[in-house]
């Protein structure tokens, strides 16, 4: 029996999915079902419903047709290139896209439920005493039992309670991994987030995880977090994954968006310890050869660019995937192909 027929929080989480997903494709027969009953049933649902087909039918979510030819004036920006900037240091933009995927896997994938907090949290809560560390145990403790419910009451009203508290940075931190990853509800963990870097910057600063997620949720708030349910859906179906990720990743091209789609390519359940980056590289040539778009080809290109440059070493074949990437098409994609390259120059 599937999960979302016997909960209803899993059943609306699956119908948000699908709904992401009817933006750019035809759903299966079930999927197609449990749409239409939704629909129906939640009046909210609806105008959520409403709100994205119009969205989608903005320019802002088309991706323009490119005819042009890019590869000269890369080469010849290169040629032009003052030889100040040439460094090996790849900025956080291009990281982010392209030459961290194999970290980004862990930040932009839901894994598996947290058994204790990120090893940043863990030195700033045993720093100073704090009342609230009995709190964050038994918040942890509802999470390994799946009761999110429980989970997020103790920790609002223990942080409404002693918001001052040294360990309240952490409980926020929490409280907005929770919201992101195992609830999914983007405009709370969007919420959470923001109050985490606004109120508690010292945690915020010190956790990548939360930098991560919360540049990738400001990102996708534009498009009312569609791209986001749509990556949702395609860890949920994994058989019929790469035509969704592809579809992400051109319309977002050299965005977070794109890269988080990317990651996904690579690491399809969200779990990226221990990532062998030949597997990365083998799996992200295989999801090249299967994708038509030009603007996903040119992402993929500067994945691999980035793979082999970090990983490998092989600046000639990344050279070699970054020049493809600058003259895929993307004027997004090839602006930070152009950089690489620029930094690949002696």
């Amino acid at each position: 029996m599937p999960l979302w027929t016997r909960f209803p929080w899993s059943r609306a989480r699956r119908a948000e999915g699908a709904l992401a997903a009817s933006l750019y494709e035809t759903l299966s027969g079930e999927d197609e079902r449990l749409l239409e009953e939704m629909l129906r049933e939640d009046p909210s649902f609806r105008r959520e419903a409403a709100e994205l087909r119009a969205l989608r039918a903005m320019n802002l979510l088309e991706t323009p047709e490119f005819t042009g030819d890019l590869l000269p004036a890369v080469r010849a920006g290169l040629a032009e290139a003052p030889a100040a900037h040439h460094s090996r240091a790849f900025p956080r933009a291009l990281a982010a896209a392209a030459v961290a995927v194999l970290a980004a896997g862990v930040y932009f994938a839901a894994g598996p439920l947290p058994t204790g907090p990120a090893p940043t949290r863990e030195a700033a809560e045993s720093a100073a005493p704090s009342p609230l560390a009995g709190v964050l145990e038994q918040a942890r403790a509802s999470l390994q039992r799946r009761d999110f419910a429980g989970a997020r009451t103790s920790l609002t009203c223990a942080l409404a309670a002693a918001p001052d508290d040294p360990g309240a940075g952490a409980a926020q931190a929490l409280l907005a991994d929770m919201e992101y990853a195992h609830l999914q509800r983007y405009p709370q963990a969007h919420a959470a987030y923001t109050r985490l870097r606004e109120r508690y910057p010292d945690t915020f600063t010190t956790d990548p995880r939360s930098i991560e997620r919360f540049n990738l949720l400001d990102e996708a708030r534009a498009y009312d977090y569609a791209p986001l349910r749509a990556l949702d859906f395609a860890r949920e179906h994994r058989e019929e994954a790469l035509p969704q990720l592809e579809r992400v990743i051109a319309r977002y091209p050299g965005t977070m968006l794109a890269a988080a789609a990317v990651s996904q390519i690579i690491h399809p359940s969200g779990a990226a310890a221990g990532q062998d980056p030949a597997a990365a590289v083998l799996a992200l040539e295989d999801a090249r050869s299967r994708c038509v778009e030009p603007a996903a080809v040119a992402q993929l290109n500067l994945a691999l660019g980035g793979l082999y440059c970090d990983a490998f070493h092989d600046e000639a074949q990344a050279r070699d995937l970054f020049l493809q990437a600058a003259s895929g098409g993307s004027p997004a994609v090839s602006t930070q192909a152009q950089a690489a390259l620029a930094r690949l120059e002696p």
